[in-house]
């Protein structure tokens, strides 16, 4: 079988389930003891099945970042269809309260998901059920005459060499009468198993499988009453039967998986987690653990512990007991021999690998076998520290000579490598897809709170306002619903106030009348509440008085419905947060380093990961009774001399609202108050608009929205100088979504040339639709507002937003130190990097900042020679380019030798005799010097290497394409690019590969862009810059 070949052979160094298992680059030697341990204890169970209270828990202890994953990956590899491994990662702590059912409530959930969710494959208990089915199956074609047996036989024989033609026959049922006689036939042959349990675990392969799943997980109450009753989950008195307890879930499963003669094989990892953060959660899990092994049948638990928190357990006299009842496997780290076959069975897979070479090649197996025997590393630390920077490293130097572990690497920055496992990790989740709906509450608000906790250490400042305290749980819970939630104390201008913040997942019946009651009682001691629903459309009746006060008091704007589903987005980065935060003590390694949740969350705060995040404009902006901004209506457009339409539209027809301030930025803010924006004179042979153009447009899209059903109430307009946003307000039943999808039909009703881009605020709907006078904005007005802070500081104007405020990007700062700019022909890609050039040149001399130009298109940058902000001449491919990026490479390593040598952590700071001058690097067309696959082989990792370290030592990249796409844009270097400036794009599918969001898709050309600064967007019109303002400025003409 012909291996998988791979570009970088190190770019995975941890499983994301045994799924990702690479049986051809595991070291069998490696972890031997335990894998036969293992084995032999999985043999034990499927020969003596019944419980055993005398069995004992598999515990393995390693130190972090050993790769646990990869040895259960192997056990199944191994194992194949004969064990059902159920990964379950202990929970991190639990609240005060009743520990055992909170414990049992998360366990449940991590099991039933292991089970019967999956988001590529088939989930791995439908092939159980097919297996068990087959039998009867077969045997229903054994009844059958011999002439229709003969018509048959191709799907009898079938059943025998393949399970899955069980769900292919089943596949077109949709009624569930069959399933549930398929069900009855099961329940009979397993009298000590739940009824209800067993049916709906059979029913999980029904069309109804995801309402069982619910059932199942806990989520009873989210499932209707009517659908309940079709899956007969009803009791005699034809009332819902609520979820089953774990237990009798485990019973069934391990009994069913038992006629398969196929052991369950529990696995609980990271638990030095709840250990350290709940000693009495710790307590409850232990002793579940205990009970399990004398109830339930065919069951094998396995434990995975730090060795550092294993010998704190062992040192305690509580867990004596627990102790007695374990088997330890200790973990051992890498040997030289070892450490060479890793590197040679990886080498192997990659796509330049060279069977003439000797093995390993380019690594220098003996210095390789020298470094492991004298560290003994643990593996994952070895790929991620040791070999994948040599390797990089070698790529950029022309693949010249071998590779040597022997001295010290040089590490990228912390802050980078933590960028870059941010955006791994994103990437992963987007990829999953997982719905909000299926992710616990509990996991959900894990997410919340964390970025709560961040935007208030990070002193996150929006319209003035900022965090003073987060006060937790002032929704009083039940015993059947934590309601997360947190009071939110803010301040601006002095004045404080308070926000609710809430996760909920009970949105049908009875269950969101008791949680809005209790959210009732709280929320009047604040100026509103932010409420998290993982989707938009509610379950419950629109009829119920508890959702005819909840909807009172959305419109009213006391309450912000935020779903999760509308704004996926932001959900997907919570879910970024909260998996990271989790790994983060146990299982995050950077730089050789475990970080700490601490850590975690000042990196975050440095990085700026989280900035402008959607959320937090919710929770900022708008509130009434708490606000930055006089009390008193703004007028349509911002009071400010622009043009006549601005100008015409002073007196507004309709009510409006305050205008959201500057987007959100960490610690101090970096961008200047709203300012009138520059703006030429209209072209003579545009026409006026009517001077109420704006209000016309408002009054428009409301009546227009009213009459496709949705209620929506005009606020008013902001005038930029490329769009006008028209704000609607929500009210009874509108929904979002629904209004999203009217952008097409509203650009054929209200006659405009492109459709407009439809975005929830905080608050309110916004409508930007093109003016029909567009303005050109300038860019000497806006160079002269640039932040007094600004002073020798790679800063440029990015544009201008709808309310005059000028946005300043920072090469800087690590949110935009190096720039993707992705835009169509007529988009205005070329023309913004041109700005970006001539702002830096304006500002800056040329002994503090000089530009490499690479220009496949040879038209963009037709800047002479003797350019004196030229680091050297224009080039135009990719064998040209190559020498540059080598070079900048080199500039790189000896400016980090010097900021060594001064003490130094960025070029900044060097000043005298060692100062050097930023260097910009910047691309048009990118995606031309990638065509060629050697030119491509050879730049990437070049790319990659800048783009992870180059940020501290003054160096910075800007890739501007039109072609976004991965095989342009690869991932791997798409993580070391932070900065995304969106321009318009053929599809929403294009916009969300390098924005995630689909917005750049409804954007007018010509300059029109949207900027993604941390967690948000930023919708801007970019400065135009003619040919002689440009020479001029970089000192040309």
């Amino acid at each position: 079988m012909a291996l998988p070949r791979v570009d970088d052979p190190f770019a995975s160094d941890r499983l994301n389930g045994v799924g990702d298992f690479h049986p051809e680059w595991d070291v069998p030697t490696l972890g031997r003891r335990f894998t036969e341990e293992f084995l032999a204890a999985i043999a034990d169970v499927r020969a003596r099945p019944q419980p055993d209270s005398t069995r004992k828990v598999r515990a393995f202890i390693g130190p972090a970042g050993y790769g646990k994953t990869h040895l259960f990956g192997r056990l199944q590899h191994v194992q194949r269809d004969k064990v059902h491994f159920a990964f379950l990662a202990a929970p991190p702590g639990l609240d005060s309260g009743d520990k055992q059912k909170q414990l049992e409530t998360a366990l449940r959930w991590r099991f039933i998901e292991s089970l019967l969710y999956s988001p590529h494959s088939l989930a791995p208990f439908r092939l159980v059920l097919a297996r068990l089915l087959v039998p009867s199956f077969m045997a229903y074609f054994d009844q059958l005459s011999p002439s229709m047996q003969a018509k048959c036989a191709t799907v009898r024989n079938s059943l025998e060499a393949d399970p899955l033609t069980v769900l292919e026959i089943m596949g077109p049922v949709e009624g569930l009468g069959p399933y549930h006689q398929l069900a009855d036939s099961l329940r009979a042959g397993l009298p000590r198993c739940s009824g209800p349990v067993v049916r709906a675990l059979v029913l999980s392969i029904s069309p109804a499988g995801d309402d069982v799943r619910w059932w199942l997980r806990g989520e009873a109450d989210q499932v209707p009453e009517q659908r309940l009753a079709a899956l007969r989950l009803l009791d005699r008195d034809g009332q819902p039967i609520d979820s089953p307890p774990l237990t009798d879930v485990l019973l069934a499963v391990a009994e069913l998986l038992r006629l398969n003669k196929v052991p369950l094989v529990l696995c609980f990892d990271q638990l030095e987690e709840l250990f350290k953060n709940d000693r009495s959660g710790f307590s409850a899990l232990t002793g579940q653990l205990m009970s399990w092994l004398q109830e339930v049948p065919n069951l094998l638990i396995g434990i995975g512990c730090l060795e550092g928190t294993w010998k704190e357990l062992r040192a305690e006299a509580g867990f004596t007991s627990f102790i007695q009842r374990v088997t330890e496997c200790d973990l051992p780290v890498l040997t030289g021999t070892e450490a060479a076959e890793l590197i040679e069975r990886r080498m192997k897979s990659w796509t330049d690998h060279d069977t003439k070479q000797p093995a390993g090649w380019p690594f220098d197996l003996d210095s390789v076998r020298a470094y492991a025997d004298r560290h003994r590393p643990p593996p994952r630390y070895f790929i991620q520290q040791e070999c994948a920077p040599r390797f990089n490293e070698w790529l950029t130097r022309k693949r010249q000579g071998t590779i040597r572990l022997e001295g010290g690497v040089k590490e990228a920055p912390l802050a980078e490598q933590f960028r870059q496992e941010w955006t791994r990790t994103l990437e992963t989740i987007q990829k999953d897809k997982k719905p909000a709906t299926d992710v616990q509450d509990a996991d959900l608000w894990a997410g919340v709170e964390e970025a709560l906790l961040i935007a208030r250490q990070g002193g996150y400042k929006l319209d003035g306002f900022s965090i003073t305290a987060v006060h937790p749980q002032p929704i009083a819970k039940s015993p059947g619903d934590p309601r997360p939630s947190a009071r939110i104390d803010v301040t601006t201008g002095g004045k404080p106030g308070s926000v609710l913040v809430a996760v909920n997942k009970r949105d049908g019946g009875v269950a969101f009348g008791k949680w809005y009651e209790a959210l009732d009682k709280v929320v009047a001691g604040s100026v509103g509440a932010i409420v998290v629903w993982p989707r938009a459309e509610l379950s419950v009746g629109k009829k119920t008085a508890a959702y005819i006060n909840y909807a009172g008091r959305v419109t009213a704007g006391t309450i912000r419905p935020f779903p999760l589903d509308e704004q996926e987005a932001t959900f997907h980065q919570l879910e970024c947060l909260r998996q990271l935060i989790r790994r983060a003590g146990s299982d995050l390694i950077l730089n050789g380093k475990l970080i700490s949740k601490d850590d975690c969350r000042k990196l975050i705060v440095e990085t700026g990961l989280l900035a402008n995040l959607k959320l937090f404009e919710f929770l900022f902006q708008n509130w009434k009774g708490l606000s930055a901004s006089p009390a008193s209506p703004l007028p349509v457009a911002p009071p400010v001399a622009l043009s006549p339409l601005a100008a015409a539209t002073a007196k507004p027809a309709v009510p409006t609202t305050a205008v959201p301030s500057p987007p959100l930025e960490p610690l101090a803010p970096r961008v200047v108050p709203p300012t009138p924006y520059p703006v030429s004179a209209p072209a003579a042979a545009i026409p006026i608009p009517e001077p109420t153009w704006a209000e016309v447009m408002l009054k428009k899209a409301v009546e227009y929205l009213k009459k496709r059903g949705q209620a929506v109430h005009p606020l008013g307009a902001d005038v930029g100088p490329t769009f006008v946003r028209l704000k609607v307000e929500l009210r009874g039943d509108a929904d979002y979504g629904k209004i999203r999808k009217q952008s097409e039909n509203l650009k054929v009703n209200l006659a405009l040339a492109h459709e407009p881009l439809i975005t929830s605020q905080a608050g309110f709907v916004s409508i930007d639709v093109q003016r029909p006078d567009r303005q050109t904005v300038s860019l000497p007005p806006l160079l002269a507002k640039c932040p007094p802070t600004s002073a020798g500081e790679p800063m440029v104007p990015a544009g201008v937003g709808v309310s005059g405020n000028v946005e300043w990007l920072n090469l800087s700062e690590p949110e935009s130190c190096h720039l993707l700019v992705a835009g169509t022909t007529g988009s205005g890609k070329s023309e913004f990097l041109k700005t970006v050039l001539a702002a830096l040149a304006a500002r800056l001399e040329p002994t503090q900042v000089r530009f490499r130009l690479i220009d496949p298109k040879r038209v963009t940058f037709n800047v002479p020679s003797h350019c004196p902000y030229l680091g050297g001449p224009v080039v135009y491919d990719g064998e040209e380019a190559i020498p540059v990026l080598e070079e900048c490479v080199e500039e790189m390593e000896r400016r980090y030798l010097l900021l060594q040598q001064r003490g130094k952590d960025h070029v900044r700071h060097l000043v005298g005799p060692d100062a050097v001058p930023r260097w910009v690097v910047v691309f048009d067309e990118f995606a031309d010097l990638m065509v060629d696959r050697s030119t491509k082989k050879e730049l990437e990792p070049l790319l990659k290497r800048l783009g992870a370290k180059a940020r501290a030592a003054g160096i910075h990249l800007v890739l501007g394409t039109q072609r976004p796409e991965a095989s342009v844009v690869t991932p791997i270097l798409r993580s070391n690019l932070p900065g995304r400036i969106g321009l318009q794009v053929a599809s929403e599918r294009e916009s969300k590969l390098f924005l995630d969001e689909p917005d750049a898709a409804y954007l007018f050309g010509k300059g029109d862009l949207v900027w993604k600064r941390g967690g948000g967007l930023v919708r801007l019109q970019s400065p135009f810059v003619p040919k002689a303002e440009f020479d001029k400025y970089l000192r040309t003409a």
